[in-house]
């Protein structure tokens, strides 16, 4: 007699048997949640967290305020509060009047530039403050640009933030030597000395063996000896 292939019990999943019933998904669902189909029944919950509103992913909570629900048994614990970047910006970012820098005490990106979250998105912290204290942008394009020269140092001091077009705040960044030219620009990927190397090279190598020489790809040495890239070595 053929043998009755079973599949999971849940509705509409046709996976293949495992334990209790359900298929290996659903039966893990099972084990964790004491419900093979927790997730069908929470899909739309938001966190639980005054104010927070990213979806539900577990103890009632997002990921992050589940994370340390799990850690500190507080979904607010360990960590900056939901609310306080922007309490900062506002109550004492936007009224501080020093001369000196005040620096962003809370999350940084990868250049050391302060960020916020602003509903779903994340943003920099000086062009919220700029908008804050000074309006919207005259457009789209302007940016949020430091006249001290120490926004990669996380200064969000009023008095030394304007509304800059890029080619004025590019301007700027020469002025204060924080222009990330050359060995400066964390993503180089190769030094003053082998650029040198490179533009000697001309016309005594093919552009392509020169690529395969030093890791890069034959456009970059032909911008490189024409002083398209690395202009200023």
């Amino acid at each position: 007699m053929a043998r009755i292939k079973r599949i999971c019990s849940v509705p509409d999943c046709d996976k293949p048997h495992s334990s209790r019933g359900y298929c290996k998904t659903h039966a893990a669902r099972f084990r964790k949640h004491g419900d093979a189909t927790v997730l069908l029944k929470i899909r739309g919950r938001k966190c639980s967290v005054p104010g927070c509103g990213r979806p539900h992913d577990s103890n009632g909570f997002c990921g992050a305020h589940s994370m340390r629900f799990k850690r500190h048994g507080d979904p607010l614990g360990g960590g900056t509060s939901h609310g306080e970047p922007m309490d900062f910006l506002i109550n004492v970012a936007a009224l501080y009047e020093g001369d000196d820098c005040l620096i962003w005490p809370y999350g940084k990106g990868s250049e050391n530039r302060p960020l916020i979250h602003v509903g779903d998105t994340t943003r920099p912290a000086s062009r919220v403050l700029c908008e804050i204290v000074y309006g919207p942008a005259p457009a789209p394009d302007y940016e949020a640009a430091h006249s001290c020269g120490k926004g990669h140092l996380g200064c969000v001091t009023p008095g030394h933030l304007r509304w800059a077009t890029k080619l004025e705040n590019e301007a700027d960044k020469l002025i204060h030597g924080t222009h990330q030219f050359g060995e400066k620009n964390t993503g180089a990927k190769l030094t003053k000395r082998e650029v040198e190397t490179i533009r000697s090279l001309r016309g005594q190598k093919r552009q392509r063996e020169i690529a395969d020489m030093f890791g890069v790809s034959q456009a970059s040495i032909s911008l490189i000896q024409r002083r398209i890239n690395w202009r200023r070595s």
